[in-house]
């Protein structure tokens, strides 16, 4: 049964000048992003920012990255495979790794979903929002 999945990677530039932050997106979005995409199983990828307001404001931000990529995987069991396919992308393209990302810092996650919830729990009586 397939297993849906999310790859979680959590990045800064290696560089925290204007040049080096444009430096690293533009190589993420390029190339290294769409190059992973060549991966059956690799459906997309999304980039985020952390955002100026938070949820929970009085919680300290003290992340050791800037950007969040998620990449949208169709099963996961395709990440033994794609452990190999990474080499072979790294040897066809020769940006797929950067010096423009702070590999120091950088964390990656493979998540399996176990559930999806798309509907809110009603409302108690006499609530509104």
């Amino acid at each position: 049964m397939a297993s849906n999945g999310i790859f979680l990677v959590l990045a800064s530039p290696s560089s925290p000048t204007p040049e080096g932050i444009e430096a690293f997106h533009k190589w993420y979005n390029e190339h290294h992003a769409p190059d992973v995409l060549n991966m059956p199983g690799w459906l997309s990828a999304r980039r985020f920012k952390i955002a100026d307001e938070q949820l929970i404001p009085l919680r300290p931000i003290e992340p050791n990255f800037d950007f969040v990529a998620i990449y949208e995987i169709d099963d996961v069991s395709v990440i033994p495979d794609s452990r190999v396919l990474m080499g072979k992308l790294a040897k066809a393209y020769p940006d797929f790794f950067s010096p423009t990302i702070d590999s120091a810092n950088l964390r990656a996650f493979v998540m399996e979903q176990i559930n999806e919830i798309t509907e809110p729990n009603p409302l108690p009586a006499g609530i509104e929002l």
